[in-house]
């Protein structure tokens, strides 16, 4: 057993040579059972690269485990209850090693209470969320690409209590697909071998609130919500058309648009919008009149989630209704030729109070 101080965020460890353990990297910690005063520290190590488990038996004077768990869970919940959805098809189809070898051992270590479940077959991810027990769970863990928490926040949304669910549930993605972009927006977290730490940051970061984007279709009641961006034309065919490729990784992206790019392929419609700033000082006013929002923070009801601009669209003539004024049209010489059309969203994230 070694003897042990807690120094700026980190336990130093009076080994030879000398350890010391970040206490964001503290998964569990309790009576060893054999000595007084010992405890077992599970934690994580390295910082860096493929993360593993490893336990170390340390004497803190006039700390107790619940003292110490307090200190490595500033921010989070301890121990929360996360069901994990992986999709086996994901990225180069090695979803399940990255959760047997690097996501379950750390939910194990950290004491976390969870259920896995594999996807079978397309929006299966959806099913289970229109139909989950929101008592149950805390995290909804997608170890997967974008398309399962994509999947899951639009079965949140066809849900009854909906409102309820999302202020409940936190939706989140270990990165395990072709395309991370979810891990890396609100965990900073992508590339090889990094499951471990992107599941290390779900457990100890912020809960925050994240703006997302209901596009309505032909049918005004047909809506799909998107947390990233919406695209028309060369690049959801470049994605859609290159799923049977998915064991060649990102690289299908490359070879999906370039095959559309390079065939010309055009994508004729007609685009309106509307200004919300035109100048980069107004763009500015904007974000300082906006990105301290209290209302971010308020709590979420059903009229949040109702369509802004709701439009009605009818097929055999070509006619938009319920547009309000201030919305212009696209020049058709544009429209007519358009290959690609991409809406990025610029989300905010607020933290929950």
């Amino acid at each position: 057993m070694s003897n042990s101080i807690i120094t700026d965020h980190t336990i130093e460890v009076e080994d030879s040579p000398k350890l010391s353990i970040p206490l964001k990297n503290v998964l569990h910690v309790e009576n060893s059972g054999s000595t007084e005063g010992e405890l077992e520290i599970a934690y994580i190590f390295p910082t860096k690269g493929p993360a593993k488990v490893k336990k170390k038996l340390i004497k803190l004077s006039n700390t107790t485990p619940s003292d110490l768990l307090k200190l490595a869970y500033p921010h989070s919940k301890i121990s929360p209850s996360i069901l994990v959805i992986y999709n086996p098809k994901s990225g180069q189809g090695k979803s399940k090693v990255h959760l047997d070898e690097q996501i379950e051992p750390i939910l194990k270590a950290a004491k976390c209470s969870y259920e896995i479940v594999k996807t079978t077959h397309c929006n299966h991810a959806s099913e289970i969320a229109r139909e989950l027990d929101i008592t149950k769970y805390d995290i909804i863990l997608c170890a997967s690409g974008d398309g399962i928490p994509h999947e899951v926040i639009n079965g949140l949304y066809l849900r009854e209590d909906r409102a309820a669910a999302f202020s409940k549930l936190v939706v989140v993605q270990v990165p395990c697909g072709s395309g991370n972009a979810m891990s890396l927006s609100c965990l900073g977290v992508s590339g090889k071998q990094c499951q471990g730490l992107a599941t290390l940051e779900i457990l100890k970061g912020h809960v925050v609130s994240m703006d997302i984007v209901a596009v309505s279709k032909q049918n005004v009641q047909d809506v799909e919500l998107s947390f990233l961006t919406s695209t028309y034309g060369v690049i959801v065919e470049a994605d859609e058309s290159t799923t049977w490729m998915r064991g060649v990784g990102q690289s299908r992206f490359l070879i999906g648009v370039a095959n559309k790019v390079f065939s010309r392929a055009k994508y004729p419609c007609s685009v309106a919008f509307q200004y919300v700033t035109r100048t980069k000082d107004e763009v500015k006013a904007f974000y300082r009149s906006h990105c301290n929002d209290e209302t971010s923070k308020s709590e979420l009801t059903d009229n949040d989630l109702k369509l802004k601009y709701p439009v009605s669209f009818d097929v055999k003539t070509n006619a938009i209704y319920q547009r309000d004024e201030g919305w212009e049209w696209l020049d058709e010489d544009l429209s007519n030729n358009l290959s690609i059309f991409y809406a990025e969203l610029e989300f905010r994230q607020q933290p929950i109070a």
